[in-house]
């Protein structure tokens, strides 16, 4: 909010944008957030769709001669023109509805201050209007997103002294900016941030751990939440756990695997309207068995002098032929 009135421009919902506009030359600059938080679900429609219809309602009202640039925002800011487009006709305003209607949701985390940046380069881009010209143009910044705490911070700060160099910046440039907030004021958030398996190396029916970090975003407690271990698509183990404001937890699931080759480890918990964060992923292999080089620093012709006679004997000893040839994977261990 500071820095939206250090520019003296107002913080508005998504409904306010349809306001009357004058018969300027419009010079916009429409920044989408594509970010995975935008796929919060509240009642029918996402924080992203809500963002995509505000950005179709803007671009619906430009006229022959506006110019327009459209830039996806996350951790990686990326504009969808080199340079801005000039509307010529309503063809021109059908070819960006349907660059913007093929804007996807990323896996991304957002970034502001990045962003902004990316779009004050944009704004020197417009033509300038040439002195004493008559003709009447603005510069409008349209920063679409659910207005998340962390896409204004940097390294867990609000990133203060960049932003007043932006907000110069952007006055440099005569641009006004206006964020359409389609977000939700409470937004309770329940999230897997993490999802390892204790072996780096995993045999057939070797005891192995799946471990995931579970973490509460909210102010609120998190109850009766049911955390899940799929294998392949199959729901293997489950375990129900409650969750602090702000606390963090480790889960367990201990598996064994039955088949060598890739499989497809999957931690989920249905817990709030945020897909993304509910999930972590593993791909795993299971060998049959490990083949292990051992090197002999003092190799002797006579029995038991050689570095490697016990070793050997060792994992002989009390084991059939099959079960030696199944001991194997554990030997990376020792």
């Amino acid at each position: 909010l500071f820095f939206v009135f250090a520019i003296a421009r107002p913080l508005i919902k998504s409904t306010g944008i349809l306001g009357t506009f004058g018969k300027l030359k419009k010079n916009w600059v429409i920044v989408v957030d594509n970010s995975y938080s935008m796929g919060y679900k509240t009642g029918p429609t996402t924080a992203f769709e809500r963002a995509i219809k505000a950005a179709r309602n803007l671009i619906d009202r430009l006229d022959n001669g506006d110019r327009i640039a459209i830039v996806k925002m996350n951790s990686e800011p990326e504009p969808l023109y080199e340079t801005p487009v000039t509307i010529a006709g309503s063809k021109d305003i059908k070819a960006v509805l349907a660059d913007v209607n093929e804007i996807r949701l990323s896996y991304k985390t957002t970034d502001v201050p990045k962003t902004l940046d990316k779009v004050i380069g944009i704004l020197g881009k417009f033509e300038e209007v040439p002195e004493g010209s008559e003709a009447k143009e603005e510069k409008v910044v349209y920063l679409i997103s659910d207005c998340q705490y962390n896409a204004w911070a940097q390294q867990g700060t609000v990133a203060n002294e960049h932003l007043k160099k932006i907000a110069k910046a952007l006055n440099r440039q005569k641009a006004q900016l206006q964020v359409l907030d389609v977000g939700e004021l409470e937004a309770p958030n329940f999230a897997i941030t993490d999802l390892r398996c204790n072996h780096a190396l995993i045999g057939l029916d070797m005891p192995v751990c799946f471990e995931a970090t579970i973490k509460n975003f909210s102010k609120r407690e998190f109850s009766d939440v049911v955390v899940s271990l799929m294998v392949d698509d199959l729901t293997q183990k489950s375990v129900t756990v409650q969750l602090q404001p702000g606390m963090s937890e480790k889960v367990s699931f201990p598996y064994q695997f039955k088949d060598r080759g890739f499989h497809h480890v999957q931690v989920s918990a249905k817990a709030d309207p945020l897909d993304a964060d509910n999930e972590a992923y593993l791909a795993v292999r299971v060998l049959e068995r490990i083949n292990v080089l051992v090197v002999d620093g003092r190799p002797s012709t006579s029995a038991w002098e050689s570095e490697t006679d016990y070793l050997k004997a060792f994992f002989h000893a009390g084991f059939s032929e099959e079960e030696r040839s199944r001991i194997s994977p554990y030997f990376g261990v020792f």
